[in-house]
């Protein structure tokens, strides 16, 4: 297998420097300015430099999987160089490589971490926040700071990533662009120490290829369409540091449309807000935390035109309060199209929230911890559809048919 290569000290640079740790039957380990996320008992780095004429390679060359290359810094790197961990060309996975500045990161060169006969790797981005967007409007902040116009000029030209002089050194600026050319050479995973926010449509043309994107901050907010090839979509909002403060977990808002071809799309957060549609065909839909339903958008929901919000794929999955409630999702619709199952472990609704229309889904079940009041246009498939409540009454109106004209209903 490849060999070690340690590059430590206060201040790192490579220039036109070329480092291999490949080998015939796996790749080797590379650090430069410190270990995995800044942690481990070697000295990390102030800031690190590689520059555009530079090069790292950690593949596995014939068998085995691709190495692991770590590049990190305390407060600034600065990436332009080409970074490798590839899979052996007749057997093996892609490798690891994290490009990370705790507080400050330009990201403007190559990483790949394909393989041709296995699974390929993981690129992991790891700065304190993380816009990606197009432009300085899509980038403005939502507390009300924007972002100069000249600067981002130059920041975001030619699908590059960069953090310029200007920017406050706290947040990441990413382009759809270079996430896109990520995910096409593996999977891609975004950390961020407070929040990452995503401001213009990120999209993999091809349906059939392209790695998975996982999003980890306390706070996530899809204000843009994420379109999805054959990869996954993992959304986490949990408790954050970058070393100099902690950020608790907050939420995970979904006000962009989420699509992709049979990946699956899985939240977790202590709360969820959605305004968006979800279709990823034979994939699933797991949300694993409490989900409150917003305005949807203008579309049509079986027979009716209307404000609404569509979940399309296999299984669909609130394991926890499936809350439709607020006054934002009055007069919307609420559609569900499970090829497989659809199931609400704690569904909250009100008399003056509006319907639920379930098709083509093989199981139903809904449940509440109190009153279950469904405004019900249609549920309809091959099987019963149960509702239950444990502590309280269940009302239903609408107009029932399909399945739902004999249903399982359980009051305690």
């Amino acid at each position: 297998t490849g060999g070690a290569i340690d590059v430590l000290g206060q201040r790192v640079g490579l220039l036109d420097s070329a480092l291999d740790a490949s080998g015939t039957n796996g790749g080797g380990h590379v650090r430069i300015g410190g270990d995995f996320q800044g942690d481990g008992p070697i000295a990390n780095a102030e800031r690190t430099y590689i520059s555009e004429d530079s090069t790292i390679a950690a593949d596995a060359l014939t068998t085995g999987d691709g190495g692991q290359v770590i590049v990190w810094a305390d407060e600034a790197t600065q990436f332009l160089g080409d970074i490798s961990a590839r899979g052996g060309s007749e057997a093996g996975n892609g490798g690891f490589v994290e490009v990370s500045g705790a507080e400050n990161l330009v990201f403007e060169g190559n990483v790949n971490t394909t393989a041709v006969n296995g699974t390929n790797g993981q690129l992991l981005l790891d700065p304190r926040s993380v816009y990606i967007c197009n432009d300085a409007l899509s980038c403005s902040t939502p507390d009300g700071f924007d972002f100069d116009d000249t600067v981002l000029g130059n920041v975001l030209s030619d699908g590059e990533i960069q953090q310029g002089e200007g920017i406050p050194s706290s947040n990441f600026l990413i382009s759809p662009a270079q996430v896109l050319n990520a995910l096409l050479q593996g999977d891609v995973i975004i950390a961020a120490a407070r929040d990452i926010r995503v401001r213009s449509d990120v999209e993999v043309s091809d349906s059939n290829v392209g790695g998975s994107l996982s999003l980890t901050a306390p706070t996530i907010d899809i204000g843009a369409n994420i379109t999805l090839g054959t990869g996954n979509l993992i959304l986490t909002a949990k408790d954050g540091s970058n070393g100099f403060s902690s950020f608790p977990a907050d939420r995970v808002n979904i006000a962009g449309d989420i699509r992709s071809n049979d990946g699956n799309v899985e939240v977790e957060a202590p709360q969820t807000d959605l305004a968006a549609s979800i279709t990823v065909g034979e994939g699933d839909i797991t949300f694993s935390s409490p989900v409150s339903l917003g305005l949807g958008q203008p579309s049509r929901f079986g027979r009716f035109l209307l404000r609404g919000i569509l979940l399309t794929g296999d299984n669909i999955t609130f394991s926890d309060t499936l809350d439709a409630t607020s006054s934002d999702f009055d007069n919307s619709v609420l559609e569900i199209s499970a090829s497989g199952s659809f199931t609400a472990n704690d569904f909250q609704s009100s008399e003056n929230s509006s319907f639920l229309y379930i098709n083509d889904s093989r199981s139903t079940t809904i449940g509440a911890s109190g009153n279950l009041i469904l405004n019900v246009f249609e549920i309809s498939g091959d099987e019963r559809v149960s509702l239950s409540s444990t502590g309280g009454n269940i009302s239903l109106t609408g107009d029932p048919r399909g399945g739902f004209s004999d249903p399982s209903v359980n009051s305690n």
